[in-house]
């Protein structure tokens, strides 16, 4: 997560970056190639970053998913150990006991 919240700090760092090139850009009287180079190569570091952010998100949703897949597979384990084969009624209603 702190490797998640760092790159989105330098993503919108980067953002920033990239905005203030492009005005310079546009605000300009007359073309400069320079700033033309600044401009895209601002753009690029940008849209890298973004990409590591977006891939960093999907694998934090994956975890979250095979974790809660996880708990429940643990929970009908442990329903089926304690309980054996009763009743979904009754099984939920000590489940909400035993963990609640």
């Amino acid at each position: 997560m702190k490797e998640y919240q760092a790159l989105q700090k330098k993503l919108h760092s980067r953002r920033l970056d990239y905005d203030s090139k492009l005005a310079k850009v546009q605000k300009a009287k007359k073309e400069k190639p320079e700033w033309e180079e600044e401009m895209q190569s601002a753009k690029a570091k940008y849209e890298e970053t973004r990409e590591h952010v977006l891939g960093i998100m999907a694998a934090i949703h994956e975890t979250q998913a095979s974790e809660k897949t996880s708990i429940g597979e643990r929970r009908n384990l442990l329903q089926g150990a304690i309980l054996g084969p009763t009743t979904p009624l009754l099984t939920s209603i000590y489940l909400s006991r035993a963990l609640g």
